[in-house]
C-alpha cells in the first residue's frame, strides 16, 4: 500500500492470486479472459480507521454501486465475473482496498 499512496501502479502476483492496491480515487480495470480459468474476486478494505468509499464494480455477479465498505466485514469477499470472457472494473472514491483476483484450481 505504501507505494501505491506514494503513487505508483502495481501489481502482486505469485501466479495464481493477483493483487491490486487502490488508493484515493482510483481505479482497476482486469481483462480475466487472459487468466483463462474461473476466478475468485475479494475487495478488502485495508484501513479500520477509514471506510472505503464510493466503491463501484462493472462485471461482477455481485455488483456494488457506491457502496461504503469498512475493514472486517466479509461482505465484499468471493465474488465472480459475470463472464469470463471479458473484463472487471473496480472503482473507489476513497480509503484504501486490496482487489484479489484467485484463479480456481
Amino acid at each position: 500500500m505504501k507505494f501505491k499512496k506514494d503513487g505508483k501502479k502495481i501489481t502482486i502476483t505469485d501466479g495464481i492470486t493477483y493483487c491490486y492496491p487502490l488508493s484515493g480515487e482510483d481505479s482497476v480495470e482486469i481483462d480475466v479472459c487472459t487468466l483463462k480459468k474461473p476466478v475468485s474476486v475479494s475487495l478488502v478494505p485495508w484501513d479500520f480507521a477509514e471506510p472505503v468509499t464510493g466503491v463501484t464494480t462493472e462485471g461482477l455477479y455481485y455488483p456494488l454501486k457506491d457502496a461504503e465498505l469498512n475493514a472486517g466485514s466479509t461482505f465484499s469477499f468471493s465474488n465472480h465475473p459475470t463472464d469470463e470472457n471479458g473484463r472487471i472494473a473496480i472503482y473507489i472514491k476513497g480509503g484504501l482496498l486490496l482487489v484479489i483476483v484467485t484463479i480456481a484450481n
